[in-house]
């Protein structure tokens, strides 16, 4: 035991060091935030390529909203009208819807988008009123918005004046209407009531900054819901005279953002979210112990399931200065780890500026961490190996380096016996 004590201390002492020099250092640490930062950086990269598609392809609609324009006040100024004699189903508003289908149709043939919509306003009513109102509108669907058939026979008309059907030879979708009906709640109309409303509030804004993004939604009971894009239409003389916009289909928008490039075992959700200006702090300056609720526009990967509650999303600001998302108590099941880009869609100057849009990656903590956990307990069951090993090693070096002097000792214990002397 005396030559073996000493070993045993120089090897407690070195799996001390080992530990503290190596996993109490700040080497896993740095580890995890390297692995944060590539989470982080994966999700606004993908951000990056919605927003663009978002603002400088989707939205691109100014062009075509003006010649509208320029349409609706032609058709007025021929029939000595204003904005305010437009009725649902009226022969002006008939006349206006097929003057315009060729500059909507044309925008639909050339834009990568799924509809676009020509919705003129009611000069009768004073907003939507009543169960289900209707509107004089042209809504034209398209099937395979990534190529252009010389035939148009991607495209389908969802409303318009059947007069207007026959005379573009377009086939009409099965939830076709002659007038368009719109929701009666007001989440299912913000498409069309938001733009009208903020050209009202803001006479002198330009049309382009009036623009409004809104969540999906399903126009026309054509079974697809969409996100969308709308802006006012002025006639020449400034009064609003309708709305004009475009729809990207959710499933085509959620190809955006594959969940299986945070994770390749599928442990991973995108959530496409919509926060106001509290939520402002996602965008980088979120301090310890704040909480963000987020509602959800779209996702992918079924991990978002347990952390999603109700199309509503809460993280919260850790003091690791990571995000989290905590999960239903009832699944058991621990807390994930989120990244957030923001996608910014509106100009400072925009009525909806204060409307935020992100796009929030989620991996479950064990899962985005398990390289420096795995490498954690890799390095603890190696050390305590090496510990075993070494104290073994250590009290077999010892038996077999005292073996001789064990050898001399019962040598010397039989001399003494033989002449009767007490070897002690």
């Amino acid at each position: 035991m005396l030559v073996v004590a000493p070993l045993v201390v120089a090897l407690v002492l070195q799996a001390f060091v080992c530990y503290f020099v190596i996993l109490r250092s700040d080497s896993l640490t740095m580890l995890e935030e390297d692995t944060y930062g590539l989470l982080s950086e994966r999700v606004s990269s993908r951000a990056g390529y919605l927003e663009n598609d978002m603002v400088l392809r989707w939205s691109e609609t100014g062009e075509t909203a003006q010649k509208l324009s320029e349409t609706v006040s032609s058709v007025l100024a021929e029939h000595g009208a204003s904005a305010a004699d437009i009725e649902t189903a009226s022969p002006l508003a008939l006349e206006i819807i097929d003057s315009a289908a060729d500059d909507v149709l044309s925008f639909v043939r050339r834009s990568e988008i799924d509809g676009a919509y020509f919705i003129l306003i009611d000069g009768s009513q004073d907003g939507l009123s009543g169960e289900g109102p209707r509107r004089s509108a042209l809504y034209v669907l398209d099937s395979n918005p990534d190529v252009t058939l010389e035939n148009d026979s991607d495209l389908l008309l969802a409303a318009c004046p059947i007069s207007l059907a026959k005379r573009t030879d377009i086939a009409l979708a099965s939830s076709w209407e002659a007038t368009l009906t719109m929701g009666a709640n007001p989440d299912e109309t913000a498409y069309y009531e938001k733009p009208l409303a903020a050209a009202l509030e803001h006479p002198d804004a330009a049309v382009d900054d009036l623009g409004y993004w809104g969540l999906p939604v399903d126009i026309g009971s054509t079974g697809s819901r969409s996100i969308t894009y709308s802006m006012p239409v002025k006639d020449e003389g400034g009064h609003v005279v309708g709305v004009f916009g475009i729809e990207v289909s959710v499933n085509r928008l959620v190809t955006f953002f594959p969940y299986r490039d945070l994770d390749e075992a599928g442990q991973g959700s995108y959530i496409l979210a919509i926060g106001d200006e509290s939520s402002s702090g996602l965008a980088g300056s979120a301090v310890s112990g704040d909480r963000f609720s987020l509602g959800v526009i779209a996702s992918t990967g079924a991990v978002q399931n347990l952390y999603t509650d109700s199309n509503s999303l809460a993280v919260l600001a850790d003091d690791r200065g990571y995000l989290t998302a905590s999960a239903d108590d009832a699944t058991g099941r621990e807390a994930a780890v989120a990244a957030s880009s923001v996608i910014k869609l509106y100009d400072s100057t925009s009525p909806f500026s204060s409307q935020q849009w992100y796009l929030v990656g989620l991996v479950p903590e064990n899962t985005l961490f398990r390289a420096s956990q795995s490498l954690e307990t890799n390095l603890l069951v190696i050390l305590g190996v090496s510990f075993g090993v070494g104290v073994l090693l250590a009290a077999v070096a010892a038996w077999f380096s005292s073996s001789r002097l064990r050898r001399l000792m019962g040598e010397v214990r039989g001399v003494g016996e033989a002449r009767g002397v007490d070897p002690a």
